[in-house]
């Protein structure tokens, strides 16, 4: 090969390496512009994950919680069709639970596949008597598969004073360039990126970490309070 055609060759692969690099800048950038437009932006894109209208093939045959969800006692936090999605293998589940001082603190979950088998049960232990709880799917479980959807079934009580309550989880596969703007992002940015793609569990959960290790931004708190709030007022419940 000639040393003009070599310097062409090498020339046309720096040109595509460059617009590779460009386009995955450019999305990371529309991330981090959005970001800076302020908390109004962030607070928008998380309300509006609440009102996500699911496709036909994720949303759930029985939108109803199917548990006490007209005495408040046991609610999973989840947008208005009580569907959500996420990219994790081993998501975390979020409910709330009203002061049952009469009943155990030990609460079973359970994951039932498309055709309602159950695919993993497991109980454990309540650190909080009430409020805002979270529980991560443990690695001991099967992760959830790609495209598949599941109802997680948390239950409360004793026989004859049982409570639950129930939600859908669909586990999406995300784009090389997506995980490539996750890899480079920030905290904060994974937050938007999450929010972005409709990723309910994602979302909640990375919110709740950062409003952790950051109590005085008030963005962030606002945030949470608001879709708290807001989602208190969809199911008339007080959270």
């Amino acid at each position: 090969m000639g040393v003009c055609n070599k310097k062409l060759l090498l020339g046309q692969i720096t040109l595509h390496f460059f617009l590779a690099l460009t386009i995955i800048k450019s999305g990371f950038a529309d991330v981090v512009n959005q970001q800076s437009s302020g908390s109004s932006t962030l607070l928008s894109q998380v309300l509006e994950l609440l009102e996500y209208e699911p496709p036909p093939r994720g949303r759930p045959e029985d939108t109803e919680d199917g548990g006490s969800r007209g005495s408040c006692d046991l609610l999973a936090i989840l947008p208005t069709h009580g569907y959500g999605m996420t990219a994790a293998e081993y998501p975390t589940f979020w409910f709330y639970l009203k002061n049952q001082p009469s009943l155990s603190k030990s609460m079973q979950l359970q994951l039932q596949d498309e055709q309602q088998n159950v695919v993993y049960k497991t109980t454990f232990e309540l650190t909080q008597s009430e409020g805002i709880i979270q529980f991560r799917l443990p690695q001991t479980a099967p992760p959830l598969a790609i495209g598949k959807k599941y109802r997680w079934i948390l239950s409360y009580g004793g026989m004859n004073d049982e409570i639950y309550t129930s939600g859908v989880i669909e586990r999406i596969a995300l784009e090389p360039e997506f995980e490539s703007q996750l890899k480079q992002a920030t905290p904060r940015e994974r937050l938007y990126l999450f929010a972005k793609k409709r990723l309910w569990y994602d979302t909640l959960t990375e919110l709740n970490q950062l409003r952790r290790t950051n109590p005085q931004d008030t963005e962030l708190n606002s945030a949470w309070t608001n879709l708290l709030n807001s989602l208190s007022r969809k199911i008339n419940c007080p959270l």
